[in-house]
């Protein structure tokens, strides 16, 4: 009797080497060449993975970081993989942010799984995992140095896979490695969780409307175990969830408009084939007739919870909905594969999928070096400028800061800050009185020097060049007019300028 194939044989392995080495080269111009990475909001989770160490425990307060008033509201996953490597590697917490690139492999190898999962067929699983691998999503996510999203998005495939695999065979084995997986992708990042946590009621509901005892006797073992494995995780859950007032934010309000999916942010972040990929491949998967019903399920619950916050503008959702696109990715690798099984002949599916990794691949390669470059923040000269103020202010002296350093200088000043986040850049409720009047000051908005005097601002610090939220020329502009601004500090990277007393 012969054996069931394998997901990952020699074979399949040597053609995955030259994606998983693709992943590492395209996400990795985001350390490439650099003194450290790009991007503004590592500053956050390396800062939260430091206090970790230092404590010995998850940290509650946030110091320094609006002025030190608010907490951490964070899902731990992410900074506790980079704390516990900085401990047991010895390496300084700063230079372990490109431990990311390992997890452009996982979610590579993932999607490979999974479509190998659904197709049963080598050539389909590595097309699916060619479309992830090559994305400008993923370098996108990195250079920006969204990690516990990368991080979190990287394992939604195993808990795809995981959840199929207890469904099809629901035993203790196959219960407790999903329980593990699933609970251990919702401790990275909230908005992943929440992603999945919908996900799985839908595909829960679902199965409940079709099959209703046999699937409580599934659903109901799987809720046990995970909240058993989980409870420390579904405690800060809610306990972020509370802090950030989910409810409201999604719900109300319109901060997000500006990230609406169009076309121009659309081929940016997904590539344009995507479009293709994602809708037609999508829905000739769906019409597969030997895709099983539980599996359509699954993936068409996953389908709508993209759609409901990609567009979720229509129905009064604020959310942040260019996001959404990070997600949508494994919709587009998955329907890559259905679109390129549609061909017989194996020399036109060559033919096809050879230009449509090319297209998207090519793209991501083009826009990798200037992407990084934009998301470009912390670097030397902005570490000697934090130097310098360090040495040259008291312990409890406010400085404000735009969004690009706002979470570096958090860490690296140890002084109360205001950040400058426009509306849209509020995780957090709590912050916006503060990153307000860090905005108007920086803006020089009406209400500017009453923030001054309210927050008792002795120094400012602005970014020498665009890009930075707000605008650093007219952030100079504004303080170079202002009578009581002096400027103390400058290098080709950031500019220092003090704010005299009123006498």
């Amino acid at each position: 009797m012969s054996s069931a194939p394998s997901p990952l044989d020699r074979r399949s392995i040597a053609w995955l080497i030259p994606l998983l080495l693709a992943v590492i080269f395209l996400r990795g111009f985001a350390y490439w060449g650099r003194d450290y990475p790009s991007g503004a909001d590592y500053g956050h989770h390396l800062f939260y993975a430091e206090q970790l160490l230092e404590a010995g425990r998850l940290p509650d307060t946030l110091p320094y970081f609006h002025m030190g008033a608010t907490r951490w509201s964070v899902l731990p996953g992410g900074s506790l993989m980079y704390a516990l490597t900085a401990a047991f590697s010895g390496t300084p917490i700063i230079r372990i942010g490109a431990i990311t690139l390992i997890f452009g492999v996982i979610e590579t190898v993932g999607v490979y799984l999974l479509a190998w999962r659904i197709f049963r067929r080598h050539d389909s699983a590595w097309i699916a995992a060619a479309v992830t691998a090559l994305n400008p999503a993923g370098a996108e996510m990195v250079a920006w140095s969204g990690y516990p999203n990368a991080i979190a998005i990287a394992l939604i495939p195993f808990v795809l896979v995981v959840l199929l695999d207890y469904w099809r065979a629901p035993n203790a084995r196959t219960l407790v490695i999903a329980a593990l997986i699933t609970g251990g992708m919702m401790s990275v990042h909230h908005l992943s969780t929440l992603w999945m946590g919908l996900t799985l009621g839908l595909f829960g509901a679902a199965h409940i409307m079709i099959q209703p005892l046999r699937s409580l006797r599934k659903l109901i073992p799987l809720a046990v175990v995970g909240v058993l494995i989980g409870l420390p995780i579904l405690a800060k859950l809610i306990e972020v969830s509370t802090a950030n007032r989910m409810t409201d934010v999604l719900l109300s309000g319109d901060r997000y408009a500006e990230t609406r999916l169009n076309w121009s942010l659309w081929a940016e972040t997904a590539s344009a084939p995507m479009l293709v990929l994602a809708t037609g491949g999508a829905l000739l998967l769906f019409r597969r007739h030997d895709l099983d019903r539980t599996t359509k399920i699954l993936l068409g619950a996953y389908a709508v919870v993209c759609l409901a916050f990609a567009f979720g503008w229509l129905y009064g959702l604020n959310f942040a909905y260019i996001r959404a696109t990070f997600f949508i990715i494994l919709l587009g690798a998955l329907g890559a594969a259905a679109l390129a099984s549609m061909w017989q002949s194996r020399g036109v599916r060559i033919g096809i999928t050879a230009l449509l990794l090319t297209v998207i691949g090519m793209g991501t390669l083009i826009r990798a070096q200037p992407l990084t470059d934009y998301f470009a923040a912390l670097t030397p000269r902005v570490v000697e400028g934090a130097r310098w103020l360090h040495e040259h202010s008291e312990p409890d002296d406010v400085v404000v800061v735009g969004t690009y350093f706002g979470y570096h200088m958090t860490r690296l000043l140890e002084r109360p800050t205001l950040v400058a986040h426009a509306p849209d850049l509020v995780g957090n409720p709590d912050e916006a009185p503060f990153a307000e009047d860090g905005f108007a000051i920086l803006m020089g908005l009406q209400g500017m020097d009453d923030a001054l005097q309210r927050r008792a601002v002795r120094y400012i610090i602005v970014k020498a060049r665009a890009p930075d939220i707000p605008d650093p020329a007219r952030s100079m502009a504004v303080l170079d007019a202002h009578p009581a601004m002096r400027l103390l500090f400058r290098n080709s990277d950031m500019l220092i300028y003090g704010v005299e007393e009123a006498s």
